[in-house]
C-alpha cells in the first residue's frame, strides 16, 4: 500500500470532537481532491488510528483514499489524541455508540455526499454494528463492512469470570496496561473495560 501523498490522496488532519455529554474523541481525515464515496473506520480494542494508517502514511486506509474514498478515522476516548484527557463524559463503549458515532456520521454528512460506508475491525467492528442498528440514520449508511469481529472466539478475557480480573485491574490502576503486557499500543479505561465484558455477555446470551 502506497504512502499518502498530498498529489494522490490529500493529507491526513486531526481534529478533536467534544460530544454532548462532554467526551473528548479525536477524528482523522484523509480526504481526496474528487471523493468517490466516503469510509468511516473503527479500530479494535487496544487499538488507534494508526491500525488504519501509520504515521508513514501506510495501512489501509491510504489504501482507500488512493481508490478515490474520503476516509474518516475514529479514535474512542482517551485514544490516541485524547489519551490522558477524554473530556467530562464518561469514556467506554456505551457513550461512542450512542453519542460518538452518531456526531460523526452528522459531520461526514455536512462535508461530503450520499450515504456513507462503515468499516470495524474486532471490537470495532461490534461498536459500529451496534451503531447501524441503534443510533446511526440507516438511509445515511450505504454498507457495513466487519474484520475479524465475533464474540465467541478469544474471548476469555472479556468473558465470566475472566472479565472480573480485567475490570479489577484497570479499576486499580485506572486503565488496562495494554502496552505494558503486549496487547496493544492502546490502553483502555475501566468503564471500556466494564461495558466490553457486557456486550460479551450479552452476545453470548
Amino acid at each position: 500500500m502506497s504512502p499518502v501523498s498530498a498529489a494522490d490522496s490529500g493529507s491526513a488532519t486531526h481534529k478533536v470532537l467534544t460530544a454532548p455529554d462532554g467526551g473528548r474523541f479525536n477524528l482523522t481525515r484523509v480526504i481526496p481532491a474528487r471523493p468517490r464515496a466516503a469510509v468511516v473506520m473503527l479500530p479494535g480494542m487496544f487499538t488507534g488510528r494508526r491500525f488504519w494508517l501509520s504515521d508513514q502514511g501506510v495501512g489501509l486506509a491510504a489504501f482507500l483514499a488512493d481508490a478515490g474514498f474520503a476516509v474518516y478515522i475514529v479514535e474512542r476516548r482517551g485514544v490516541g489524541a485524547t489519551r490522558g484527557d477524554a473530556g467530562t463524559g464518561r469514556a467506554g463503549f456505551t457513550e461512542h455508540v450512542q453519542h460518538d458515532l452518531p456526531l460523526v456520521q452528522s459531520l461526514v454528512a455536512q462535508e461530503q455526499t450520499g450515504p456513507v460506508f462503515w468499516i470495524g475491525h474486532s471490537f470495532g467492528g461490534v461498536l459500529a454494528a451496534r451503531a447501524v442498528a441503534t443510533t446511526l440514520r440507516a438511509d445515511q449508511v450505504a454498507g457495513l463492512v466487519l474484520f475479524a469481529t465475533q464474540f465467541e472466539v478469544g474471548k476469555r478475557g472479556l468473558d465470566f469470570p475472566g472479565n472480573l480480573f480485567a475490570r479489577g485491574v484497570a479499576r486499580l490502576l485506572g486503565r488496562v496496561p495494554a502496552r505494558w503486557v503486549g496487547l496493544g499500543p492502546e490502553d483502555e479505561s475501566p468503564a471500556t473495560m466494564t461495558d466490553a465484558g457486557r456486550m460479551v455477555a450479552d452476545g453470548r446470551r
